[in-house]
């Protein structure tokens, strides 16, 4: 069997999601409907239907869909932030978050992970358990020209999300493969963003979850649109965090 480490499964099978991207140029280049006009504002252009094109795949991906490749490294992907996230339960980092946490005060819906049944809330518990995934540093990380700790942005929201609606691991394991597709194709888009200073696990991580999160509930391609826009509009994060609780 071919030995892999966990940088190999950066680049490997969890892009090659489904066979629709593989056969198109890439979105950032599509050249816009000739039905619909184009609009400058800002510091890009509207009306190109990428968004839309991207929601379309990522509602209409099924775990069928998957190659042999992407399914096992989606699993790899799973366990090896679960494992990161554990060894990360007990840093003095998550313990000081979810202490914050309780404090302010709770639903508790979703189980946060090595703390001996706590359950917080669904916003709450992937904020700890994003953290304690990313507070060592060994999370998987993406460097095919984005460099993207994917998992730790998306696990956390797709455990909370699966717990609440009882969802299979193949359906967690498509959301996860969305994930990606949603995040590192954006970030691919425009390579100049992590040299602009953003934090792109902040960022773009963002993204990937919000795309993740719409597959995993199954929402329509419009419904993911309009969830990729509100994910969009609250995507932040600088590279200098570094060193910081923030990160």
């Amino acid at each position: 069997a071919m030995e892999m480490n966990r940088r190999d499964v950066l680049g490997a099978g969890l892009l090659l999601g489904a066979g629709y991207f593989a056969s198109q140029p890439a979105l950032a280049q599509s050249t816009p409907s000739t039905t619909e006009s184009t609009e400058s504002y800002g510091a890009g252009n509207t009306g190109l239907g990428i968004t839309q094109a991207l929601s379309k795949h990522i509602a209409n991906l099924n775990y069928e869909d998957l190659p042999a490749q992407s399914s096992h490294e989606a699993k790899r992907a799973i366990l090896d932030w679960m494992g990161c996230a554990i060894a990360g339960s007990q840093h003095p980092t998550p313990q000081i978050l979810i202490k914050s946490l309780k404090e302010i005060g709770s639903l508790p819906t979703a189980t946060v992970l090595g703390q001996k049944g706590l359950k917080l809330s669904m916003l709450d518990a992937p904020l700890a358990n994003g953290q304690m995934g990313h507070v060592l540093d060994f999370d998987d990380t993406h460097l095919g020209g984005v460099i993207l700790h994917t998992s730790t942005a998306t696990m956390p929201a797709l455990l909370a999300i699966g717990e609440s609606e009882k969802s299979s691991g193949k359906d967690m394991m498509t959301a996860l493969v969305a994930a990606f597709e949603a995040g590192i194709r954006v970030g691919q888009g425009m390579p100049g963003h992590h040299r602009g200073g953003w934090h792109l696990t902040g960022t773009l991580g963002t993204i990937a979850a919000t795309g993740g999160s719409a597959r995993l509930r199954k929402l329509s391609a419009s419904q993911t649109v309009n969830a990729l826009g509100i994910g969009c509009t609250q995507a932040a994060g600088m590279q200098q965090n570094r060193g910081s609780d923030c990160k």
